[in-house]
């Protein structure tokens, strides 16, 4: 009987051993099998590469999660939303269309417009003149008088360019028009003319 003292490898347990392992002591003093450096190599690359994927799906996961909470942030649909962003900015130019519309019904309760498109062109073409020009309806009333007409008109100057002109429809007399016009020049319009860029003119017509 062979017995393994001191820690020692027997001369047979060594050539029992396949080829590609060593041997090394366990606690119980009897020869194991180790794996080749070889193989240890192989696996220390596997654990590599998977660390690497790992670090790399972490960092898409945390770019995707900040790009969804920035999208959040700024009121747009998240790339993961059903909505697409083109089906977003769709809506949003329906919903502006709709509110549009329903600004220019608001103006006809106010004023006279021609027949034809100049002024509803004009209107939707300056997007900031409607609301100017409801804003204008109860001091041109309180100005003029509550039972004025008023009439949008947009003809075209000589240069070829369109100005709107909203034209108080005066039965009086050129001295009574101009104070009034005056007086809403000087509580209401000359604050506000800047918001209309040169593209709005409040006047009167004579009848």
């Amino acid at each position: 009987m062979n017995a393994n003292l001191g820690g020692q490898t027997s001369r047979d347990q060594w050539e029992a051993l396949p080829t590609g392992f060593t041997p090394y002591q366990s606690q119980m003093n009897t020869p194991c099998r180790a794996p080749a450096p070889v193989a240890s190599s192989r696996v220390y690359r596997g654990h590599l590469w998977a660390f690497s994927f790992a670090s790399s799906t972490f960092s898409t996961e945390l770019v995707t999660s900040t790009e969804r909470l920035k999208g959040a942030r700024h009121g747009l649909p998240s790339p993961n939303q059903g909505d697409s962003l083109i089906d977003y900015l769709e809506d949003q130019m329906t919903a502006a269309a709709v509110e549009h519309e329903a600004v220019l019904n608001d103006l006809l309760l106010s004023f006279v417009m021609p027949t034809d498109s100049s002024v509803t062109t004009f209107l939707t073409e300056h997007r900031s003149i409607p609301q100017i020009l409801l804003e204008s309806v109860p001091h041109l009333k309180t100005c003029f008088g509550s039972g004025t007409v008023f009439a949008l008109r947009a003809p075209i100057d000589d240069s070829g360019s369109r100005t709107l002109y909203a034209v108080v429809i005066w039965p009086g007399k050129v001295r009574g028009a101009r104070e009034a016009l005056e007086q809403f020049d000087d509580s209401w319009w000359i604050a506000h003319s800047r918001q209309a860029s040169g593209h709005l003119t409040f006047t009167y017509e004579l009848v």
